[in-house]
């Protein structure tokens, strides 16, 4: 990466499949850090994935994740179809023949990512699961009605909205735009 070159950092981009791979002799116990913003809810399976990238963790080392629950107003990301339709909110919990005339009518290129998120269906009650599970701890969790991203995204004053006061509330975990979590492995 010329960037990264310029700013003076010596970093290696690989790519390796967290659920269907093991991970490289090389990487095990070797980070301090994995982030995963916005990705784990495109993947098959979720607990999968954190038990392995948690024997990438050092000891003492957190993953970092955010992603959109299903439930939310746009967890079935239906907006990427770029039909009318897709961009209300909610559209994906409809039923799933009504759903399924909606991601056909939108962009083929898309549909088969909308079709997969709709049979992953991520929750925060499900990393909830899976992150002890992987032998993970929880270090934070934080939810938002209007995700902080969105400044950025549309260039437009969009206030961040954190609704995790209500957390305790299995539908505020549900209806949140973002569901963001900090999971340690246990230090040696």
């Amino acid at each position: 990466d010329p960037l990264a070159k310029r700013l003076g950092f010596d970093i290696t981009f690989s790519e390796h499949d967290v659920i269907y791979q093991d991970p490289l002799p090389e990487w095990r116990g070797a980070f301090d850090v994995v982030v995963l913003r916005d990705v784990i809810e495109h993947l098959d399976d979720a607990g999968i994935a954190l038990k392995n990238i948690a024997k990438l963790l050092k000891p003492g080392g957190v993953v970092l994740l955010t992603f959109p629950p299903y439930t939310s107003p746009f967890g079935g990301h239906q907006q990427l179809l770029g039909t009318t339709l897709g961009k209300l909110p909610f559209v994906h919990l409809l039923p799933k023949s009504m759903f399924n005339r909606i991601v056909t009518s939108g962009d083929p290129q898309n549909a088969e990512e909308v079709e997969r998120l709709h049979r992953i269906r991520l929750s925060a009650d499900d990393i909830h699961r899976a992150g002890p599970a992987a032998g993970l701890q929880l270090l934070a969790e934080r939810y938002f009605l209007l995700r902080p991203v969105f400044r950025w995204k549309y260039q437009k004053p969009v206030p961040t909205i954190e609704m995790t006061g209500l957390k305790g509330l299995r539908a505020a975990r549900a209806l949140a735009m973002e569901a963001a979590f900090v999971l340690r492995k246990p230090a040696a």
